[in-house]
Formats: C-alpha cells, sequence, structure tokens
C-alpha cells in the first residue's frame, strides 16, 4: 500500500491487518509504512488506537499473516505461470525479471506496439494495465514500451484470464 496525499485511518489499519509491519515484541515501534505526508500520522495514531488489541506473537495474527502470504505466493506463481506460457512465446519480455517482492510485474511490450495502444486495447476487454511511461522517473530515449500488471488483488484464475485476454490482444496487435 503507498500512502497518498489523502491517507485514511481505514486504508492503515487495512495495510496491518494485511501484514504490512514485521513481527517483533512493540507493534508500534515495528511498522512498515512510508510516512511520506505529515497528514498520516494522525490516521497512523487512530490506526494504531484501532489495533490496540493485536500484539505482537498474538497468534491470531501470525496465522493471518501467514494466509495472506500463501496467498499472494500462489496468485504471484499462477501469473508468472500464465506469462511463461502465453507471453513469453509471443515475444513479450519481463524487463525486471521476476521479482521476488512487490505487487508488480513489468512486461516489456511487443516490438511496434505502443503503450497508449495497448493500454486501450487491454481496457476493451476489461484488463487495466498500467502504462510503463507513467511510472518511469525520467522519459529515457530509446526505451522500450512496457506495462505494469498488478496481481495481488485477483485470484488465481483471474489472473491466468488476464493473461490469457492480453495474449489475445497481442495477437491481434501484430497483424
Amino acid at each position: 500500500m503507498t500512502l497518498s496525499a489523502t491517507v485514511h485511518p481505514q486504508s492503515i489499519t487495512q495495510f496491518l491487518k494485511n501484514g504490512g509491519l514485521f513481527s517483533g515484541a512493540h507493534l508500534s515501534s515495528r511498522l512498515v509504512l512510508p510516512l511520506l505526508f505529515p497528514s498520516a500520522l494522525p490516521c497512523l495514531q487512530k490506526a494504531l488506537t484501532d489495533l490496540k488489541d493485536i500484539k505482537a506473537g498474538n497468534s491470531a495474527l501470525e496465522h493471518h499473516i501467514d494466509q495472506i502470504r500463501r496467498a499472494y505466493g500462489r496468485r504471484r506463481a499462477a501469473l508468472f505461470e500464465a506469462i511463461r506460457e502465453i507471453l513469453l512465446p509471443l515475444g513479450f519480455n519481463l524487463s525486471l525479471g521476476e521479482p521476488l517482492g512487490g505487487y508488480f510485474v513489468w512486461l516489456e511490450l511487443l516490438n511496434d506496439v505502443s503503450e497508449k495502444d495497448f493500454v486501450r486495447e487491454c481496457a476493451k476487454v476489461e484488463v487495466i494495465v498500467g502504462p510503463g511511461s507513467d511510472f518511469v522517473v525520467s522519459r529515457d530515449e530509446g526505451r522500450k514500451a512496457t506495462t505494469r500488471l498488478y496481481w495481488a488483488w485477483h485470484k488465481e484464475d483471474k489472473l491466468k484470464e488476464g493473461v490469457q485476454r492480453i495474449g489475445k490482444i497481442a495477437r491481434s496487435l501484430q497483424r
């Protein structure tokens, strides 16, 4: 989760419940939150108050975090299996390789396929992808067109279906 200029206590609470913390003796000193905005502090204080019953070593919390990690592991594995089977043979590349963490995958698009066209065609079949140019720090000349896929939200079957749809789009754009 990335905190934005508007931070809601529910968002921080959800972040904490989803495993955005280290196991340790003192929950409040072990948070992994990018406090980029001063407005986040009051929200963080409220979230900690809401979570006062959750303590490090709490078996229910540890069980919950373990379940989330396993679910994310299955989703990541399903996505990469589909990418290897469907997209890599078509000419896509994993521009940064297979990440060991995070919730995003970067794909280099096929030659002569623009990010704008690719994003538009994906949206037509209800697959929402991010154009890579929206996420780069500088607009490097000669940079290959990329797209960013977010995988943490959807179940494995939906991720595979999304990759299949992307494969169909890629084949239609190559014609």
